[in-house]
């Protein structure tokens, strides 16, 4: 909806922020629209990743945001933001974190779901049903070494629970987060290389 966009804006990157949806994309621009001229270096176009082009490339910096799971080939996706990143270049990449105990407890509970047809737990995690897969911290990690990108840092997130903060710590550890988030950095030799 633009909120990552404005906030690199702010800090005065130029931006192109692209979405499948285009009703996201529309959330994007009337975000935009609220932006002050030196935050309108953002460019939103509706694409889904795998035929996104782009002539501003390379970049210095690209988000993956609950983007990985869904895609057809995961590896190509990779593969694609390791060609578009700049030497030096990092991808920050967020998926869905498969060891936590809060996925596995989804998983239940969209099991449930299934199997009752929507009487029980009818609203809940719909979106898994346009997932494709789920990641451990230690797979993405080998994804991204098999693609020549590096991690720096890898953290885990919970599932939007705000408080009391005291137990924001214990939920944002391997065994409970929902959601795994790590940069990656581009080794020189392996740009070199793909050249």
């Amino acid at each position: 909806s633009g909120v990552f966009s404005r906030l690199l804006a702010e800090r005065g990157w130029n931006v192109t922020g692209i979405d499948l949806s285009e009703a996201m994309i529309q959330q994007a621009r009337n975000y935009k629209s609220r932006m002050t001229n030196d935050e309108q270096q953002v460019q939103f176009q509706q694409s889904s990743f795998e035929a996104f082009e782009s002539d501003k490339g390379p970049f210095d910096l690209i988000l993956s945001l609950s983007m990985l799971e869904y895609v057809e080939d995961d590896e190509a996706a990779i593969e694609k933001c390791s060609r578009l990143l700049r030497p030096g270049g990092v991808l920050v990449v967020s998926v869905p974190n498969r060891a936590g105990l809060l996925r596995k407890l989804e998983g239940t509970i969209f099991g449930i779901r299934t199997a009752t047809k929507g009487r029980v737990f009818g609203a809940r995690g719909g979106y898994l049903e346009h997932q494709k897969r789920q990641y451990s911290p230690l797979e993405l990690d080998i994804l991204m070494r098999q693609m020549g990108l590096k991690k720096k840092r890898g953290i885990f997130l919970n599932a939007g629970i705000a408080g009391p903060r005291w137990l924001l710590p214990f939920l944002e550890r391997r065994w409970w987060a929902a959601m795994y988030c790590g940069a990656y950095k581009m080794n020189q030799d392996e740009q070199d290389e793909k050249g």
